[in-house]
C-alpha cells in the first residue's frame, strides 16, 4: 500500500484543480468546443468539474 503524505496530497490537489480549472474555463469561455457534438461538450465540462470536486477531497486539512 502507497502512503501519500500531506504535502504531495497538497500538490496532487491543487494540479487536479488546475486541470479542472482549465477544462471549464476553455470549455466555457472560449468557442474551442463548438465543433464538438453535444455530448462531448456536456462530459467535458463534468470531467472537470469532477476534477475540481476532487481535488478538494485530495487537498489535506491544514491543522493549527
Amino acid at each position: 500500500m502507497i502512503i501519500i503524505g500531506d504535502k504531495r496530497r497538497e500538490f496532487i490537489g491543487k494540479m487536479v484543480s488546475d486541470i479542472g480549472k482549465a477544462i471549464v474555463t476553455v470549455g466555457l469561455a472560449t468557442y474551442f468546443f463548438k465543433e464538438f457534438p453535444t455530448i462531448l461538450r456536456v462530459g467535458m465540462t463534468v470531467l472537470g468539474i469532477f476534477f475540481l470536486i476532487i481535488s478538494i477531497v485530495i487537498t489535506p486539512e491544514k491543522g493549527d
